[in-house]
């Protein structure tokens, strides 16, 4: 079972002209990789899982209120994995912002030579991160206690108790559901790190506006994206800021091609993500 997880992630590169979520082939993967995690070596203490061009990665099974560590392993998430290899190529310093449990870190850690630094705001998922950054081989001291946004500070965070993956910080999400838990958690402006890296990848769960749009053209000189937008109307927002700001968009809703208007770019995390750079014509993977 793990061993075809890795035949279907060597496949990515392949199919790149079909990786938005309404194609056939999409489909025929995603519900394939749905039954591999499905199974019972997925709920494994001992999972070790073999990604070619990135080595063996260990990932104990850790529930996460109704949801599970089984769930990192979609479709989307194997994708981006792939452009982090494509990446590994072009950059040198990386951030994994919204680091949740580490599997993002420790595949990049693997790729990068361990020049990753990783923020995560919530303490439960930061004991998580760190031991699964040990079991892997991986020194956990780059790991800061920060949610990012667009400001210096403190701030109020939600826990999300059925769904700790989508904890955020208090206000940025309209409906919230079920159980919560606030508490207060340092918050770091973008500005101050965007600076020090080359790529970021960023999970930060309704931030994704205010970070994108405290930036400049000067910021994204040197450093390219990946992020998921939150809504329909954020959508509208990015387009209109990368465009006052002079930056592509590469957008999964068109195979990463470069949106030319906002209703390229995905109205929602199921419709995929959205990959941000000054350089035109980049090969994404």
């Amino acid at each position: 079972m793990i061993n075809k997880l890795n035949e279907i992630f060597v496949t990515l590169p392949e199919w790149s002209n079909a990786h938005n979520r309404q194609s056939k082939t999409y489909n025929f993967f995603a519900n394939r990789l749905q039954k591999l995690t499905d199974h019972q070596d997925f709920k494994s203490n001992n999972l070790k899982i073999f990604f070619d061009q990135v080595g063996e990665i260990s990932l104990p099974f850790q529930e996460m209120g109704n949801i599970n560590s089984t769930h990192l392993f979609g479709l989307d998430e194997l994708i981006i994995f792939q452009i982090y290899i494509t990446g590994s190529h072009r950059y040198q310093k990386v951030a994994d912002i919204g680091a949740n449990i580490g599997l993002h870190s420790i595949i990049l850690n693997k790729l990068f030579k361990n020049n990753v630094d990783s923020f995560e705001p919530d303490n439960f998922h930061i004991n998580i991160l760190k031991k699964n950054l040990i079991i892997n081989g991986i020194e956990p001291s780059n790991v800061y206690e920060n949610a990012v946004s667009n400001f210096t500070g403190k701030a109020k965070f939600t826990r999300l108790l059925g769904n700790t993956t989508g904890s955020h910080l208090s206000g940025e999400k309209k409906n919230v559901y079920g159980e919560i838990e606030e508490f207060e958690v340092e918050v770091k402006n973008i500005t101050d790190i965007i600076k020090n890296y080359d790529f970021l990848k960023l999970d930060v769960e309704g931030s994704e506006f205010k970070i994108f749009s405290e930036t400049s053209n000067k910021h994204w000189q040197h450093t390219d994206a990946i992020f998921e937008i939150g809504n329909q109307d954020l959508a509208k927002l990015f387009f209109e800021h990368s465009k006052d700001i002079g930056i592509n968009i590469y957008s999964q809703k068109i195979n990463w091609n470069i949106a030319t208007r906002y209703e390229n770019l995905p109205f929602g995390h199921t419709e995929g993500s959205i990959f941000i750079s000054l350089k035109p014509d980049l090969k994404i993977l």
